[in-house]
């Protein structure tokens, strides 16, 4: 049985056991199960002496030929060494579990076989295959904490030779989100904007990354406490459009109402608008007025009610993931609805 833990995901695919042979990668950051099992599969690869022949399987291609898999692991190849099968899970309602189950019982002797999957939850048959198995590991990825995404930015940055301000890299790490593929594509744009030696200022930093999720989140998160209710009505049901992650949205709203509570105490001492200027990480000049605005607003005890309202409805959704939209959006709409009371005094 091979179940690795998530902390030890990227060291596992990174020098994965000569005696395994069938790996399925899977959890809510896509960026990393792909990014990862692209290392995987050079890295598996390189061990062949010939070269492994890798084959790209789409999880649609098995509905009408379930046994194509087995096939593709059996087969002798004329040209490279043995097959790397990487099958790609397109859609969670295809059930790939008849294809697999023979090879993970009885491996191949020579192919391997590498599968890519969404969030599986404890207990989804595919998952339970992998772990139940002494031939096959399961690795979870699950969203990048905003230290991985740190790791990653310095690294990128330094292999292109680009030096960055501090509080350009405290708003890049900020802002890119938690999804390691589009934070590397992001990084990977800037240095090219750049250019290798160069030294990367906020004002690029701001002028290249794009609109990421994390973002679009500022911007719900400053209606909401600024009493835009329209607004934010709006924007949740963009966010549930696009499947964004409703417990991002709530982390990153007790964060911001953290960040608040201490500028409060910087405003006592040296005003609102040297206080704003100072936030760290720094904020971007479109949301300081907005910063402002809420720091007006929300007096240092209802910031607390308002900690007090995120964290319970974090709380919720953990026990209930089936509304997490709705517990989102009703958590939110009562902050701004209380923003929108208190603003009009």
């Amino acid at each position: 049985m091979v179940a690795v833990k998530a902390a030890q995901a990227t060291a596992f695919t990174t020098e994965p056991p000569a005696n395994l042979r069938l790996f399925l990668l899977y959890g809510t950051d896509q960026g990393a199960v792909s990014e990862r099992a692209a290392t995987l599969v050079s890295i598996l690869s390189a061990r062949d002496p010939q070269g492994a022949t890798v084959l790209r399987i789409g999880s649609d291609e098995l509905s009408g030929n379930p046994g194509r898999i087995a096939d593709e692991a059996h087969a002798d190849m004329l040209f490279g060494g043995a097959p790397l099968i990487r099958l790609k899970i397109l859609d969670g309602r295809h059930n790939v579990v008849p294809s697999l189950r023979p090879l993970v019982e009885d491996p191949p002797e020579a192919a391997i076989i590498v599968v890519e999957a969404d969030e599986l939850r404890a207990g989804a048959p595919l998952r339970r295959l992998f772990e139940d198995s002494p031939n096959a590991a399961a690795i979870p990825f699950y969203e990048s904490s905003a230290g991985d995404i740190a790791d990653l930015a310095r690294s990128l940055l330094r292999e292109a030779g680009v030096t960055i301000e501090p509080d350009a890299l405290d708003y890049l790490i900020v802002h890119l989100g938690t999804d390691r593929g589009v934070a590397r594509r992001e990084i990977e744009k800037l240095i090219l904007y750049a250019g290798d030696g160069a030294e990367v200022t906020l004002n690029e930093v701001t002028t290249v990354v794009g609109e990421s999720t994390e973002l679009r989140n500022d911007r719900l998160i400053d209606r909401a406490l600024t009493g835009d209710i329209q607004e934010v009505a709006a924007d949740l049901s963009r966010l549930e459009a696009e499947g964004a992650s409703p417990s991002a949205l709530l982390a990153q709203m007790l964060n911001h109402l953290l960040m608040l509570a201490g500028l409060q105490a910087e405003v006592r001492k040296s005003g609102l608008a040297a206080a704003v200027d100072r936030a760290r990480p720094p904020l971007h000049f479109r949301r300081k007025d907005s910063v402002k605005r809420a720091l007006q607003i929300w007096s240092p005890e209802a910031l607390r009610r308002a900690r007090a309202s995120i964290d319970e409805a974090i709380l919720e959704t953990r026990k209930l993931p089936a509304l997490d939209y709705a517990i989102t959006s009703l958590a939110l709409m009562r902050l701004a609805q209380v923003a929108r009371r208190v603003g009009r005094r």
